[in-house]
């Protein structure tokens, strides 16, 4: 496995696109502190404390939110090009006739996804505990971590947004398309089926259970946690319970990847 991930690493470390991406991740994370500023002060007047989203405990809310943004964006276009690009380069064939069984070269992609996943959760963790530190009158230890497991959620959403991006990647193996409908599926796609189609239909908060909704649902708008946010003709739970997006997740996540895996197993190098 150890080496599987220093492989990945010696591969991407000179790319200029894959740093690129994740370099922009780590980089605009802290600028959210500027964008929350702006947030603070048009905030609705039902908020009584315009610093609540940047005080323990609810600050892990609002860059949780923020971060699956990010998240989203430059991550998981990231795991895309890292996988398409080894069919474009013709790496992945090289690879498997140098000695790589087809499960390695997959574990080695999806061991990459983890570490970034990882390292990710990691950065909203520090980011957050300097910006509470910062703006928390009176700071007790009870509330710097009370924060409904939002650590191990905010990492579930990684490998949320990561192994649908895997799942792309390996089926289309055009980076150029498999990121056009990845953006495309959880910006405009899946929202529409779930709004136009399900909502319209059936009127049940099932509309509710679709993947990316389930990742979005880890981390959702803090803003929609207030009634006021809440359109007046939804007469069940906007948001799923964290247990439920959590269990969602979790078996739409490994559905993609063994779809992924099935379909890289499947088909010629």
């Amino acid at each position: 496995m150890l080496e599987f991930i220093k492989l990945e690493y010696l591969k991407y470390k000179k790319n200029s696109v894959v740093t690129m991406l994740v370099g922009f991740y780590f980089l605009f994370f802290p600028f959210v502190v500027f964008l929350g500023e702006e947030i603070k002060h048009n905030m609705p007047d039902f908020i009584p404390n315009k610093n609540v989203f940047f005080e323990f405990p609810t600050v892990w809310d609002y860059f949780g939110y923020a971060g699956s943004w990010l998240v989203f964006f430059f991550l998981g276009v990231s795991i895309i090009y890292m996988t398409c690009m080894e069919v474009t380069n013709k790496t992945m064939r090289q690879s498997i006739l140098n000695g790589f069984s087809r499960n390695d070269f997959f574990i080695s992609k999806a061991s990459s996804a983890v570490i970034i996943a990882a390292l990710a959760t990691a950065y909203y963790v520090l980011i957050v505990l300097i910006v509470g530190y910062l703006n928390t009158e009176y700071l007790m230890f009870e509330d710097i971590f009370d924060n409904q497991f939002s650590i191990s959620r905010y990492f579930l959403m990684c490998l949320g947004y990561f192994s649908f991006a895997l799942f792309l990647a390996f089926t289309i193996r055009k980076s150029g398309l498999a990121i056009f409908l990845y953006l495309s599926f959880i910006m405009i796609i899946e929202p529409l089926i779930r709004w136009a189609g399900h909502m319209y239909i059936f009127r049940h908060k099932s509309a509710m259970w679709y993947p990316m909704n389930s990742v979005e649902d880890l981390m959702p708008l803090p803003f929609f946690k207030f009634t006021e946010f809440i359109p007046e003709d939804i007469d069940f739970e906007f948001l799923m319970s964290y247990k439920l997006a959590a269990s969602l997740t979790i078996l739409f996540s490994s559905l993609f990847i063994f779809l992924a895996y099935r379909s890289f197993t499947k088909r010629d190098i």
